[in-house]
């Protein structure tokens, strides 16, 4: 986890995980990391604006334990974005897919599940980024054709 802990150091968001209250930290693993493209990953950890938001979407507002989750349960995270958690069988699930690896490792003020899988927020992606993922990819070809997908990143 020296990645997550490189970025937690990097936000400032120490003292808010060390303090009292009842939290969940969607803790993304070293792989999770790892299947992100370096020069995004790099992009992210070079905004702090960015890179807080990246970490508050990976925190719920409350403590949650694997057995309270039921399916369709919408958490809302400390950057303010909802996330969809379910289960699957015996795996727990985030927007619809079985990405915790590890799940209630309990802490003081909350609980740990571990996700093999960085999850980011709107607020963390560049135009040409929320682009690609959406119904204007085509459009996104164009500007790059053009030459002018620099102006989206």
């Amino acid at each position: 986890l020296l990645s997550l802990k490189a970025a937690v150091a990097a936000s400032d968001l120490n003292s808010l995980l060390e303090s009292e209250g009842q939290y969940t930290l969607l803790a993304p693993t070293n792989e999770a990391f790892e299947k992100i493209p370096r020069e995004t990953l790099n992009r992210i950890l070079g905004d702090p604006e960015a890179l807080r938001d990246l970490l508050n979407h990976h925190i719920l507002k409350s403590a949650m334990c694997a057995e309270a989750i039921i399916a369709g349960l919408t958490m809302e995270t400390l950057e303010g974005t909802t996330l969809d958690m379910g289960c699957s069988g015996e795996e727990l699930t985030l927007n619809g897919k079985p990405i915790i690896a590890n799940k209630d490792v309990l802490a003081t003020n909350g609980v740990v599940h571990f996700v093999n899988e960085l999850l980011i927020p709107d607020s963390a992606k560049t135009l040409f980024e929320l682009a690609e993922e959406s119904e204007v990819s085509k459009s996104m070809d164009l500007f790059r054709q053009a030459g002018l997908s620099s102006h989206l990143t």
